[in-house]
This record gives structure tokens, sequence and C-alpha cells, in this order.
């Protein structure tokens, strides 16, 4: 779908895209996905969400990480410069999510604004480098990566507009606490910290349905956060013939470098979704640039 997520969350994957859209599920919702991303950063998702009485809460987890990545260094100059390897690091980016959506209805009187939803999730960040050492390894290269590792918090703020039938719209705040109320990040090593950039996303779903079956278009819009990582537009269509299949495909852009600046690369998707009873399998096929072994195959369970 391109990640023309905004106005279609509906369920556990809302933690991610848009907390507002757990309220648009009202049972047990779990989810896990696993890919190889660019055939190296092995990339794995898990998401639960359940109804309460004071709404739908649901935890999130998210990690990327590359392993065994050689370390080396050179020795020596002219006819006896030599390259040694004298160690292997461990790369590892973690998400936690806490997610909290309702339609607004809850919160008002004679069942107003059932058409609205809001949500919130607080997202906790950790990342770092280890690394393994063989004997050639000097004192001053294993300072390199000591410590090279460090956590922050911030939030999500979603909201949801069931306009009609056929229509809904979103909208979402990523990243919206300010660096004054702790959305930051802060690296152990020399105690540097950093501002989490805030993304607004706007986006729109539209449902058509005849003689039993369903085509969604999905669009989104992406809000740059300066002149290294500029707007993008993400869309998708998803054809349900059946109840129990669907398929998809999308555009879904991303900033490049280009020899003029930065442009955008428009990374075509695929993929196709079964449920099968309560139980939901997907496959995701995603293009990233132009190398066609960049190209990443997801598959997911909920």
């Amino acid at each position: 779908m391109g990640k023309a997520y905004t106005g279609l969350a509906d369920d556990a994957s809302a933690i991610f895209t848009n907390p507002a859209g757990l309220a648009r599920n009202n049972s047990l919702n779990i989810i896990s996905m696993s890919g190889s991303l660019l055939s190296d950063v092995n990339y794995v998702l898990l998401g639960a969400s359940d109804n309460s009485r004071l709404g739908k809460f649901g935890v999130g987890y998210i990690n990327a990480s590359v392993a065994g990545t050689p370390l080396m260094v050179s020795t020596g100059s002219g006819s006896t410069a030599a390259i040694s390897q004298v160690g292997v690091a461990d790369y590892s980016s973690s998400l936690f999510s806490l997610s909290y959506g309702s339609r607004l209805s809850r919160f008002l009187k004679a069942g107003k604004g059932n058409n609205f939803a809001m949500g919130l999730s607080l997202k906790y960040f950790l990342q770092g480098f280890s690394a393994s050492w063989n004997a050639a390894a000097s004192d001053e290269k294993k300072k390199n990566l000591q410590d090279a590792m460090g956590n922050g918090v911030d939030a999500d703020l979603g909201f949801l507009w069931e306009f009609n039938p056929w229509l809904t719209l979103g909208l979402t705040f990523q990243n919206f606490l300010p660096y004054s109320l702790g959305g930051k990040f802060t690296w152990q090593k020399n105690a540097i910290t950093e501002g989490i950039p805030m993304v607004i996303r706007v986006g729109a779903l539209a449902t058509q349905e005849s003689s039993g079956q369903r085509f969604n278009f999905s669009l989104d819009y992406e809000s740059g956060t300066g002149q290294n990582k500029p707007s993008t537009l993400h869309a998708g269509v998803e054809y349900w013939p059946l109840e129990l299949i669907a398929l998809r495909a999308g555009i879904d852009q991303k900033p490049k470098a280009t020899e003029a600046g930065i442009g955008v690369d428009n990374n075509f998707t695929a993929g196709v979704g079964l449920v099968l009873s309560s139980f939901t399998f997907d496959y995701a096929y995603h293009q990233f640039g132009d190398l066609p072994e960049n190209a990443t195959h997801f598959f997911s369970i909920g």
C-alpha cells in the first residue's frame, strides 16, 4: 500500500502508523512482521492491542539490526601497507511503544463524536553499537565504539474522521514532543543530545463496495523536515475480490541523494493478504531504489 496508512489504520498496526485507528476495532489484535532490508538489515515488528472499558490499548516493538560488520585497520605505508580485521561490530535500533485510541463519543454526551477518533503513542528509542575484538585491536580503536549507544523518548498524536461511509480522513503528528518536554535522543558517549524532528502526515482512505467486492484507495502526504528530507507522497490500492483475499499495490516515495542535491525515489510496492477465520497472512514486496538486489520481501502473521 505504499505506506499510505494514516487514514487506513484499523488494527494493531495503528500503534506505529496512526494510534487513533485502534478505536476502529474492538477485538484483540496481534500482529508480527519480519523481513531483511537491503539484504543486510534484519527487521522485526511485533504488536498487540485489546479493548477495555477505558478504550483500546496497544503495545508495540520494532527492531532493525545488522550483525557481523568487519572492523578493519590499515598499517604500514607504500609497499608495506596492509589491511587487517581487528573485530566485528553489531548494530541495533529498537522502538518500544505504548498506545491508546478511542472514539470521541466516549467523552461526549448523547453519543456525539462517534465518527471521530483520537490516539496517542508513547515511544522509547534504544540504539547502539557493540563490538567483539581480537588480539590485534588497539585500545584506541576499542574506545571509538565504547559507550556508542543511546536512548530517547517521544510521542505520536493521531486523529481520524470518518467523514462518510466511503471516505475517512487521518492526521498524525509523529514525534510531536518538543525538546523542552523530553522529546530527544541522548548518546552515552560524550552525552550528546539531539532533538527528534516532528513529521506531519495527512491521509485519506476512499472505499467502494459492490457485489461483495471491495476497493480501497489510500493517499498520504508526509511533511519534510528540512532540505535533506523533502516532503513525500505515499499511495496505495487494495482490492478484495473475496472476503478472504486482498491484492495490493502502491508507490512509496523516499528521499535520495542525487548529483543535483536531494531528490525522491518512487518505490513500487505490492502484496497479497489472506484471511482465514480470525488469522491473517500477508506478503509484501518493496522496491528500494533502482537496484533489484535491494528489493525486500516482508511476511506478516496476525
